[in-house]
């Protein structure tokens, strides 16, 4: 029985494929255009995707140049930017050195500390003035030869 039916089924489809082979044949003699015209537009719609692929890949190529060239300059730029501060304050850092040997300098300290402050060496804060008249001298009592001198000639200076 099985074989029956089998047949049977294999009997209809070979019926049913004559059949359809019969339609597109009969399709064909009287509709010739309908192939035609599918054809041609999957020839043109192949020709499309032929163009659109290779401009696709040649746009995103010329948006990855583009991209990488901008980023470049970019970079360029903040690299530029970023080495003169380098050099500023490389140039900061030479002059905070020098400024510090010259503070730790002692003759450049007891300098500021003369003129600017008006200070004096702890020798002078030991000797006495006499105050005299106003035409009269000026006598200082040092403790060495020199500082009299020394002082002496500043005395005349003044008058």
């Amino acid at each position: 029985m099985y074989n029956e039916t089998q047949t049977v089924v294999s009997s209809r489809e070979r019926k049913i494929r004559i059949d359809r082979e019969r339609l597109l044949d009969t399709a064909v003699q009287w509709f010739p255009m309908e192939r035609k015209r599918k054809a041609e537009k999957i020839a043109t719609v192949r020709k499309l995707i032929g163009i659109l692929i290779p401009l696709a890949l040649v746009f995103a190529s010329l948006m990855l140049l583009v991209h990488s060239s901008v980023m470049m300059s970019a970079k360029s730029t903040e690299y530029e930017r970023l080495r003169g501060e380098s050099a500023d304050l490389e140039l900061e850092a030479e002059w905070l050195k020098n400024k510090l040997t010259v503070k730790n300098d002692i003759l450049e300290i007891e300098s500021i500390a003369r003129n600017k402050l008006g200070m004096v060496k702890e020798e002078y804060l030991n000797s006495h003035y006499v105050s005299v008249l106003a035409d009269e001298g000026v006598e200082y009592y040092g403790t060495s030869q020199n500082e009299s001198v020394l002082v002496s000639l500043l005395g005349s200076l003044r008058g």
